[in-house]
């Protein structure tokens, strides 16, 4: 019986070991494309619906000015991230404004996932507050300075 056992083990011994090589092997393989991982997001780009760009105004009837007719929220104000100015600003909880779906693009990043770029803080996406006309008043005061930069 012994002599059964010994000739049975060398191959699970060979298995195991051919086993933990090939994990071995991949971890290597993933450790090497995380390295040459780049980045594909473009943050020169703002991606736009498209829905704001026609001609058509509608009105509610009331003769007051759509939130489209007061011009920008912050105007000449540039997001720090991609230096353009910023279309829809939203701010964070620790007071860091830039356009909306550079935040959305940022927050959704393997690697950086749910991340303040600004604050390395967690961070998600619901937590912004899109500022507008009505709003600004209220978050002005909590807003970071990043103009100077």
């Amino acid at each position: 019986m012994e002599q059964m056992a010994a000739k049975t083990n060398p191959p699970r011994r060979r298995k195991a070991k051919a086993k933990a090589k090939a994990e071995r092997d991949a971890e290597r393989k993933a450790a090497k494309e995380d390295k040459d991982f780049k980045c594909s997001t473009k943050f020169d780009t703002v991606r736009r619906s498209g829905r704001s760009g026609g001609t058509k105004k509608y009105s509610d009837g009331d003769g007051s000015e759509d939130e489209d007719d007061l011009g920008p929220v912050l105007p000449g104000f540039i997001d720090p991230l991609t230096k353009m100015a910023i279309e829809e600003p939203a701010i964070s909880p620790y007071g860091h404004v830039a356009g909306y779906e550079i935040w959305c693009k940022i927050l959704r990043q393997e690697g950086t996932k749910d991340t303040c770029p600004f604050t390395r803080q967690p961070l998600k996406r619901r937590q912004l507050v899109i500022l507008t006309h009505d709003n600004i008043a209220e978050y002005r005061e909590k807003m970071v300075d990043t103009q100077n930069n």
